[in-house]
């Protein structure tokens, strides 16, 4: 035998794409199907080559090996297992992968083994073992540490039914030697046979105890024997729980074995709990447990609570996650309730100390009362309330009763607000609080709402007993009080009109004080006429007295006045007349000038209608003031202004139009300094411009219709007219005359910005000029005159009356 290259042997049933082609047949035989020769063309039955996989047919990726143990010898390969199709692979260390698929479950076994050695027996052996990452199947890998023992471990994987997809990356061990894989998985027939038994088994997945019909028929008649002794159509009982494999032959050569699989699962430990004891009423859950679903008898549902009705056995029956269905049962016992007893209502007064005790529960009862009560110790309640007791009996059950203590509160006696009486008055003391048929007993032998004249001031207590018996007491003092000295205060005088505020005195802090005549304390009021008036004083007490004040009422000074004019132009100087003589004048003229003469004399400097108001004050001090609204009325005087736009000149002659922008007038007169005149709002005038005059004065008059006026004086300047002429030919011939070709301007142009440029009719430039002096005599540079024929001009120039630029072209002819 030929030494093989160094590399990883793996064993593969499977159709598989070589990353690298470096395995070869040698003298390798490829002799491992179960039974017969080898299929060479054909996919193993149940596997489905997929598009772009590598035909399992071509033993350059199907080829077996012998194995050598350290001294030389074969080492044998893991025997077949009867019905298993096995393949061997021998395969460099690059990684293959391949995808392929299953139509029925599968159980892919790959043996490794470590042997330590190249495939000629050559190498080292008894290394440590070294996990590598052999094989991922459908994306799932595993470490295989492999021993260097020469042995086969074996690994099995899962198919699924479809697509499966298997990486082999076999890896070299750590001292650089090889391991070997041998992978096999279960046949659908043995080599050789040609036809499928058809199978008729309703289900695959039974519970323990139910019963399955294995049943198999041969197309050509065949006899059909099942292993274990199961008859073939006749129903039977898995004794046990798991995964079987049910194998059946046909005596019929051509007839395919046939292999299922049958689950069989075990019944579902279903537990319905302990049983329970319970008192009548109490609420209880039912859970079962040990399988996936539940259903209790009764209508309960499971973990949902309820109450019992009677004593009962409730059962459960239990389904798991497969349908397999098992019961199980609780006792639930009812204790009647106990006839527990509060004892009578009955009603106390507050503070009352009592006891309250139960019975009914029997011997060893114990009982437990709401609010923190204790069976019977005293305790005070506090206010009206039901207690509940609760009993329970030896047995833990339990009953209830309930008694209701009135707690009646202390009768709320009212001796009445205490009260200040005024020396000499009477008081009647009457007490409250104790109801229909309370009894009231006072102090000091005072009776009951019958009146009595105290001298000093003094506490009274009174005692009041109820209908119930319960008694409260409550005390009032009264306080005798001396009489306020009030005071109005010193006699007053004030102008008519003019209010004032008087307050009464001497009553002390919370003293009130009402006056005659409407009067308030403290409100300012405008007396009409000298009056006295009388304050009453309350003080807080109550005790009254009284006092007198006069209040003399003086007249208002009359006023009136006038102004010499009433309406003028700013400035506008009024005079105005007090008619009234008086002791003092304030007079406002309306914006913002005052005077205090009887007889002023204002200038106004701006323009408005002006409110004048005059105040005079008497010798008692006393004020009246008059004002007259709008009486004033300065109006703008006239603002004259205009312009003017000059129009064309023509012969000589410019018409000038004005345009009047005065404001705050009606009437014009304008003066245009070549004699003539206008009254027009916006006039015209034809000036003479041949003598050469450009300059004049115009003046205008505005005036509004109280004859103010304004004037205003500009110069008119009329502008140059532009005037120019540009020849059509010329004759540069020498006879001074008509020589040159150049404009001609007489007025209105910018000599300093000028240029001209001449063109052949090639387009040629062959003259440029920035002087509208300097003309093209018709040559060429230094070819000399050009000859006769027509030429093109551009002349741009500036306005000396604008900052308008000026573009004109055309032709003119030279002649010879």
């Amino acid at each position: 035998m030929r030494n093989a290259q160094k590399g990883i042997f793996l064993v593969l049933f499977i159709t598989l794409t070589a990353i690298n082609q470096n395995a070869f047949s040698q003298d390798w035989v490829f002799p491992y199907p179960t039974t017969g020769v080898p299929c060479f063309g054909c996919a193993p039955i149940g596997w489905t080559t997929l598009s772009g996989s590598t035909d399992i047919s071509d033993l350059d990726d199907w080829i077996s090996y012998t194995h050598y143990d350290e001294f030389g010898s074969a080492s044998p390969v893991p025997e077949p297992t009867p019905g298993v199709t096995t393949f061997m692979s021998a395969m460099s260390s690059e990684a293959i992968e391949t995808s392929f698929t299953v139509l029925e479950p599968r159980v892919l076994t790959i043996y490794f083994a470590g042997f330590g050695q190249n495939i000629s027996g050559m190498g080292p052996v008894g290394a440590e073992p070294g996990p590598t990452i052999n094989v991922l199947v459908n994306g799932a890998s595993v470490d295989v540490p492999i021993p260097w023992d020469g042995e086969w471990h074996p690994i099995t994987y899962d198919l699924v039914i479809g697509v499966n997809t298997i990486l082999f990356d076999p890896g070299i061990g750590d001292d650089g030697s090889r391991h070997a894989a041998h992978i096999s998985i279960p046949a659908l027939q043995a080599a050789g046979c040609v036809d499928e038994l058809v199978a008729d088994i309703p289900v695959t997945e039974i519970c323990i105890g139910e019963e399955i019909t294995l049943s198999v028929s041969s197309i050509n008649g065949g006899s059909i024997t099942w292993e274990d002794d199961i008859e073939n159509g006749v129903a039977f009982t898995p004794e046990a729980a798991g995964t079987f494999t049910y194998n059946a032959t046909s005596d019929f050569e051509d007839d395919c074995p046939y292999s299922t699989e049958i689950i069989v699962h075990d019944l579902p430990e279903v537990n319905a709990g302990e049983d329970i004891t319970i008192c009548a009423g109490d609420e209880i859950t039912l859970t079962g447990t040990g399988a996936e679903t539940y259903e209790w008898s009764d209508g309960i549902t499971d973990g949902i609570p309820f109450i019992p009705a009677a004593t009962a056995t409730y059962t459960v029956t239990g389904t798991s996650e497969f349908g397999c269905v098992n019961t199980d049962d609780v006792l639930v016992t009812i204790i009647e309730t106990v006839p527990v007893d509060a004892g009578e209502d009955f009603a106390i007064c507050i503070g009352d100390e009592i006891i309250l005790s139960g019975d009914g529960a029997g011997i060893d009862g114990v009982y437990e009362w709401s609010d923190g009560v204790i069976n019977e110790e005293e305790f005070i309640p506090v206010t009206t309330t039901t207690y509940t007791v609760i009993g329970t009996d030896i047995n833990g059950c339990e009953g209830t009763d309930d008694i209701l203590v009135t707690v009646n509160d202390l009768p709320l006696i009212n001796a009445g607000d205490d009260q200040t009486i005024c020396i000499g008055f009477s008081v009647t003391l009457s007490g409250d609080g104790a109801g229909i048929g309370g009894i009231y007993n006072w102090s000091d032998d005072v009776e009951d709402g019958i009146p009595f004249d105290p001298t000093v001031t003094n506490t009274y207590t009174v005692t009041g007993t109820d209908a119930n018996g319960c008694i409260a007491t409550d005390d009032v003092i009264v306080t005798i009080n001396e009489l306020p000295s009030i005071d109005a205060g010193p006699d007053q005088e004030i102008c008519i009109e003019e209010g004032i505020v008087i307050n009464g005195s001497g009553g002390g802090i919370g003293t009130t004080y009402t006056w005659s005549d409407g009067v308030i304390d403290g409100v300012m009021f405008s007396p009409t006429i000298t009056k006295n008036y009388t304050v009453t004083g309350t003080d807080e007490n109550g005790c009254v007295n009284t006092d007198e004040m006069n209040i003399l009422v003086h007249p208002l000074p009359e006023v009136s006045f006038a102004a010499d004019e009433f309406i003028g132009c700013a400035p506008f100087t009024v005079n105005f007349e007090n008619d009234i003589s008086s002791d003092s004048y304030l007079w406002n003229f309306g914006d913002g000038a005052t005077s205090i003469v009887e007889n002023p004399t204002h200038i106004y400097d701006r323009t408005g209608t002006f409110d004048i108001t005059l105040t005079i004050t008497s010798a008692a001090g006393c004020e009246n003031t008059t004002s007259y609204n709008d009486y004033i009325n300065v109006i703008d005087k006239p603002i004259a202004d205009f312009s003017y736009e000059v129009g064309e000149n023509s012969g000589g002659f410019t018409n000038v139009h004005f345009f009047n922008s005065s404001s705050f007038s009606e009437s014009y007169n304008w003066t245009f300094d070549d004699g003539g005149i206008s009254n027009l709002e916006h006039p015209e005038n034809i000036y003479n411009t041949s003598n050469g005059r450009l300059n004049y004065q115009v003046q205008l008059i505005a005036e509004n219709y109280l004859g103010c006026k304004d004037s205003i004086l500009k110069e008119v300047i009329i502008d140059e007219a532009l005037i120019y002429f540009i020849p059509n030919a010329f004759t540069p011939d020498g006879d001074t005359y008509n020589e040159y070709f150049t404009p001609v301007f007489t007025s209105g142009y910018d000599p300093y910005d000028f240029h001209m440029t001449i063109y052949n009719r090639w387009g040629e430039m062959i003259f440029e000029s920035f002087n509208s002096a300097y003309g093209w005599n018709g040559t060429y540079g230094n070819l000399g005159i050009v000859e006769s024929g027509i030429y093109i001009w551009k002349i741009e120039f500036g306005s000396s009356i604008s900052d308008e630029k000026i573009y004109t072209e055309g032709t003119v002819t030279l002649l010879k």
